[in-house]
């Protein structure tokens, strides 16, 4: 999943800046911060769930 996620990242990054050389830092700096990028996606769809849920349950109380 890793590779693929990566090979996904780099066809994103084909028509965009080298960030390497813009921010000056190694790559394992840049593969940090994908996988913090994409922690930060987990994290706003978890929580997105847990609001709609939420909302939803109201709604049901709601009717009931």
């Amino acid at each position: 999943m890793n590779e693929s996620f990566n090979d996904l990242i780099d066809q994103e990054n084909d028509n965009k800046v080298d960030w390497d050389e813009v921010v000056g830092k190694s790559p394992k700096y840049i593969e940090i911060n994908k996988f913090q990028f994409f922690l930060v996606i987990l994290i706003l769809v978890f929580g997105f769930l847990v609001i709609q849920n939420s909302i939803l349950g109201m709604w049901k109380d709601g009717d009931q």
